[in-house]
């Protein structure tokens, strides 16, 4: 993105939402749009997207610093989302969530649950995909739900598939799910997912931003 482009982008810009990648947006576009039917007090995410209100910055989490400190540099409220993820959290990216949190105006959230997969009803996945799967706040969902695929078509087993294949594989079927399974979910469902509330929290931090 060049500056002159980036400059365009933000013009009639007033917040700033960060996420991972382009399928996580999607996810969160549906699941705004779900809440925003039943509390109109929360934003249509994408609605304001569209508009030009909202900046949506999907970032690569393997070396983000560079590119989400150029958009530390713009005067409005910014919101990144991180995934949790498992195990003990890269210095890296715990020195990205403490350079965003120095700046007023900014927030670095990072998810009660593994990804924002895992706020996925597994109804809403079975529905779409005829896999039954367990979901809870530590499921790696997109990999659940592909191995019954992968037997099926006679692949070997997930831990002996080389790990370029395995992370494509993942990232495809996220997609996937972004999308479809996405397209099941209902606010009873995602209630059940999200007993806090945690999604219509981030929802209401940006909401503020554009009254």
């Amino acid at each position: 993105m060049t500056p002159a482009s980036l400059k365009a982008a933000t013009t009639k810009c007033r917040a700033i939402v960060g996420l991972e990648s382009q399928e996580d947006f999607r996810l969160l576009f549906r699941l705004a749009t779900i809440l925003h039917r039943t509390d109109r007090s929360l934003p249509d995410l994408q609605k304001h997207a569209k508009a030009g209100a909202v900046l949506c910055v999907p970032f690569d989490l393997s070396a983000p610093n560079g590119f989400v400190e150029l958009f530390l540099n713009f005067d409005m409220p910014q919101l990144y989302l991180f995934s949790r993820g498992t195990g003990p959290m890269p210095e890296a990216r715990r020195e990205l969530i403490r350079r965003i949190r120095q700046d007023p105006g900014r927030s670095a959230v990072v998810m009660r649950q593994r990804a924002l997969t895992n706020y996925l009803h597994p109804d809403a996945i079975y529905e779409e995909f005829h896999t039954s799967v367990a979901v809870n706040d530590d499921t790696d969902v997109p990999v659940v739900v592909l191995q019954p695929f992968l037997k099926r078509l006679k692949f070997p087993a997930w831990d002996q598939l080389d790990p370029q294949l395995r992370t494509d594989l993942a990232a495809a079927m996220a997609m996937e799910l972004s999308v479809q399974a996405s397209r099941r979910m209902t606010a009873e469902r995602l209630a059940q997912r999200d007993p806090n509330g945690e999604v219509a929290g981030w929802l209401k931090e940006i909401g503020k931003s554009l009254r």
